[in-house]
């Protein structure tokens, strides 16, 4: 084998692909997560504090019972598995640098978020559950959808500030176009028309993201950190003597961890590189999320 391919930077390679997988994963920070880079296997259960709707009372001194609200945690099993290998073969490699798998690392990294993203987000493509369901096209998606479906979470008792909007490119487009929203903006510095974003439509932090699955005609969601739950670890070999390269990689601010792995095949002449995860996600409180469906 070449010295080139075991020279790769892996530290260049695994910090790109985190660096992929945490800007687009991003939109997931306001669920409840549980982010470590303590590795685990398959199966295992893991248990993510939901902390929804705490109120005072004035009930002194009584120190030994819990007052309205809930202090719980969901049950979630890391029964799911997402990676992303890309591999090059002794004639690619003799035919262009050895930095090309290093090109690969920031795609491999998003294919992997993007794949785990549209899987938590299948949670609101049920027609039935845990989330309200607000008939809204991407066409006609503006801010008086926003507003009812707003009005509908705070009637539920949401803290409405901490609440995050998802919706896919075509609503998001609509919202742009929606006069009463773009002078609202221009009144606020304007970020709709100078960069294309919207940061908060009524106080609810907003993203445009492509990768809201379409099912049962899902253009988007509002949701509180009680809706979703969702869990992420690193999933390292039993044996690591065959890798040239086997480690995790974490990200300091998120605690969001993945694990990356590289190998040469002598018998196909191919030089593999392998970004992965596993996770696991489930649906939280009753009523702190909204979908919107046509």
């Amino acid at each position: 084998m070449s010295v080139a391919l075991t020279a790769l930077n892996d530290n260049l390679i695994s910090q790109l692909a985190l660096q992929a997988l945490v800007s687009t994963m991003a939109p997931l920070k306001n669920f409840s997560t549980s982010y470590t880079a303590d590795a685990a296997r398959r199966g295992t259960v893991i248990s993510v504090p939901i902390v929804a709707n705490i109120v005072a009372t004035s009930a002194y001194p009584n120190y030994e019972s819990a007052d309205q609200g809930s202090a719980s945690s969901a049950l979630v099993s890391l029964s799911s598995y997402a990676k992303s290998t890309v591999g090059v073969t002794d004639q690619q490699f003799m035919g262009s640098s050895f930095v090309d798998v290093e090109k690969f690392a920031f795609q491999q990294g998003k294919a992997v978020a993007k794949y785990v993203f549209q899987d938590v987000c299948s949670l609101f493509t049920a027609t039935t559950g845990n989330f309200v369901t607000t008939t809204a096209t991407a066409g006609s998606f503006n801010i008086t959808a926003v507003r009812g479906a707003r009005a509908t979470l705070a009637k539920n008792g949401v803290d409405i500030s901490a609440c995050s909007m998802l919706v896919n490119p075509d609503a998001f487009s609509n919202l742009l176009s929606d006069s009463t929203n773009l002078l609202a903006n221009l009144a606020f510095g304007g970020d709709a028309i100078k960069s294309g974003k919207i940061p908060q439509v009524l106080g609810l932090e907003t993203h445009e993201v492509s990768a809201i699955p379409s099912t049962n005609n899902l253009i988007g969601f509002i949701a509180h950190p009680s809706a979703a739950a969702l869990a992420v670890r690193p999933l390292v070999p039993q044996d690591s003597s065959y890798y040239i390269e086997s480690r995790v990689v974490s990200d300091e601010v998120t605690g969001l961890a993945i694990s990356f792995r590289r190998h040469y095949a002598p018998a196909n002449g191919t030089h593999w590189c392998t970004i992965e995860a596993l996770y696991g996600y489930t649906a939280g409180i009753t009523g702190a999320g909204i979908r919107f469906a046509s």
